[in-house]
């Protein structure tokens, strides 16, 4: 916890503020036309040279596609690394113009006479890709070390869950030791009696307050001070917790504080000694970053590619049966929050079911012919590449079900407590579970255990690679699925 490395914790705060984030996406953004103007003094003069004309517009698309690349600019919400926040940027302006000259070259020769000299282009992308790369690479290492030298105070943020003796033995520790290196930002407890109504200085909240924390990015780290004999108490409180994607450790007992508060040394390593690690950030800010441009590109190209399917697809549901094309459908986001998530319509308009109270079973008559065949394909999932784009979902990830799904009358949380784990990250369009044939309705509740031991498994395991890996695997699932109606 405070064994983060100095320059880690200091670009923590530096990194907050939403006018720092904008600077440097202004700085980024004034590399890339200086690299484009310096490129274009270069070539001016020369025979074949692009015109300057052809440059703004490049330059024009370049800046479009980073600002829609904006995740991936290395300042992401854990601390972030130097390697992070200089390279990250780097390889995005690259994509920047690469799209660029893909976007302009295609629209131009399908347009007619190319007005881009094809002797020309090559050369001058290359020069513009070394220009704009060292360009983003000196700009943003400056950036690293002003703001490093600027967020020296910078401190790591803790919340306390427990106000009794523990938890305030824990925090006076931590004020007196830690001062400089941690902050407290919050005490949180749910009883209403025999707990303080302050501890240093801090009003204690119920834990519901502290999801709301999290959700805003003010919290980087969980320790739980409850006494271990009060195992129900403690259990419910670590399954409420764990649908945050944030570190969680507990503090098993009172006399490593009083064994540690009789040195005098302020040891990261002795200090980190005192709790159990119980769950995990499920991805680093480089991993958040990279799984976001993978999801914005993939989910671009194949809107543009699938944009004929699914034109054809809303007028035939339009042409067989009255009502609106899509169907939006309140279901379970990150963090639990409720998102409404883009489908196809399948079902009759006056018979749609936006809770799921009832799911669907083979030959069920509420839903369309149409309907029927967008299923089997799951051609009606293809509308929430668009909650991709907004940031609600991802690619890949646990399937988010809708907000009132239940199996034998009673909701999936009180069934299985592993259950608020699959919601540590973004829902995704397909899933590890999907693609290893537990696809379609959840009749029962042994296909809901396993659905979330993969969910689970894919959450502990992932990869930018195992992501590759499930939306290839998706193809033939769809294809010979016996599992969807």
């Amino acid at each position: 916890m405070v064994s983060e490395t100095a320059s880690a914790r200091t670009m923590t705060h530096a990194l907050r503020g939403r006018a720092t984030t904008g600077v440097i996406a202004a700085i980024d953004i004034a590399a890339l036309s200086f690299s484009t103007l310096i490129t274009l003094a270069l070539w001016s003069g020369k025979a074949n040279a692009i015109s300057a004309s052809s440059a703004i517009n490049l330059l024009i698309i370049a800046i479009l596609t980073i600002l829609c690349l904006s995740g991936i600019d290395g300042s992401a919400k854990a601390a972030p690394r130097a390697s992070a926040f200089i390279v990250l940027p780097f390889l995005r302006n690259c994509l920047a113009i690469v799209v660029a000259w893909s976007i302009l070259a295609a629209t131009d020769y399908i347009a007619g006479p190319a007005s881009i000299p094809l002797a020309a282009a090559l050369p001058f992308a290359v020069a513009w890709l070394a220009a704009a790369g060292a360009a983003t690479l000196c700009s943003r290492s400056a950036c690293w070390y002003l703001l490093e030298a600027a967020g020296a105070s910078a401190k790591h943020r803790i919340a306390i869950v427990g106000a009794g003796p523990l938890g305030t033995k824990l925090a006076r520790m931590i004020e007196e030791r830690f001062g400089e290196q941690i902050s407290i930002v919050g005490i949180y407890d749910d009883r209403a009696t025999r707990i303080p109504e302050a501890v240093c200085g801090l009003s204690v909240e119920p834990v519901e307050k502290l999801h709301g924390q999290v959700r805003q990015n003010r919290v980087d780290k969980i320790l739980v001070a409850l006494p271990l004999n009060a195992e129900e108490r403690l259990l419910d409180v670590l399954i409420r917790l764990k649908s945050l994607p944030v570190d969680v450790s507990i503090l098993p007992d009172g006399l490593g504080i009083r064994l540690f508060g009789q040195q005098a040394s302020t040891s990261a390593d002795g200090f980190n000694q005192l709790f159990l690690n119980i769950f995990h950030r499920p991805m680093s800010a480089s991993d958040q970053a990279v799984k976001r441009a993978f999801d914005v590109i993939v989910s671009l190209m194949l809107l543009v590619f699938l944009a004929p399917v699914m034109a054809i697809t809303g007028l035939a549901i339009v042409l067989t049966s009255p009502g609106p094309v899509f169907f939006r459908q309140p279901r379970a986001g990150l963090y639990d929050d409720v998102i409404r998530v883009f489908k196809f319509r399948t079902m009759y308009a006056h018979r749609t079911d936006l809770l799921a109270s009832q799911q669907t079973q083979r030959n069920d008559p509420r839903i369309t012919a149409v309907g029927r065949f967008l299923r089997k394909t799951s051609i009606d999932e293809l509308p929430q590449l668009f909650n991709v784009l907004m940031g609600e979902m991802s690619l890949v990830g646990p399937r988010p079900h809708a907000t009132g799904m239940c199996i034998n009358g009673q909701p999936c949380h009180k069934i299985f407590r592993e259950y608020a784990h699959r919601h540590r990250v973004k829902p995704g369009v397909t899933g590890w579970a999907q693609v290893n044939g537990f696809r379609g309705a959840v009749e029962d509740a042994a296909i809901l255990n396993e659905r979330i031991k993969h969910d689970v498994y894919y959450i502990d395991n992932w990869s930018l690679w195992l992501d590759m890996e499930i939306l290839l695997k998706t193809i033939p699932e769809i294809m010979f699925s016996k599992t969807a109606y």
